[in-house]
């Protein structure tokens, strides 16, 4: 169901999409079929509504995916999640919180050995790009970001 979901986004049919995303979680913790996929599909409905526009709900999404990633130690998914919410933060033009948030999913990628599935990372760099990656704020909030861990980062985003 979730790679009809996701074909429906491609697509742009942001709303079918989303009635399969929220049916594929219902239908995985009725079942008690775990977590990890259900973690995953919930941050799949934040990259749903970052591509809608709808960035109160993106945020609130990618916030979840990273608690579950959190407390299921998902460092993947963290990545992830930093990914989205750094393009949440470059849509509503904060540039250092972008480039902080975007720091800790590199480091998160480099720390576990892979690198996003690169359809994903082209969404999220077209969020990132010229002139906000090249502007001083972008780079203070990189430079805040290679100080902290991004686990410590993970849960203060958390407490924010």
């Amino acid at each position: 169901m979730g790679y009809i979901a996701q074909a429906l986004r491609d697509l742009g049919d942001f709303e079918r999409s989303v009635e399969l995303y929220t049916r594929s979680i219902e239908i995985r913790r009725g079942h008690g079929l775990g977590s990890g996929a259900a973690r995953a599909t919930v941050h799949s409905l934040g990259d749903l509504s970052l591509d809608k526009g709808d960035l109160p709900a993106a945020e609130r999404y990618y916030r979840e995916a990273l608690a579950l990633g959190l407390q299921e130690e998902d460092v993947r998914l963290q990545a992830y999640c930093f990914a989205g919410l750094a393009c949440v933060a470059a849509c509503d033009g904060h540039a250092t919180v972008a480039g902080r948030l975007w720091t800790h999913a590199e480091r998160l990628e480099h720390k576990i050995g892979f690198r996003m599935v690169a359809a994903e990372r082209g969404r999220y760099e077209r969020n990132l790009s010229p002139p906000l990656s090249e502007s001083d704020e972008y780079h203070a909030g990189v430079a805040d970001a290679v100080n902290l861990d991004p686990l410590t980062a993970a849960a203060e985003v958390l407490r924010s």
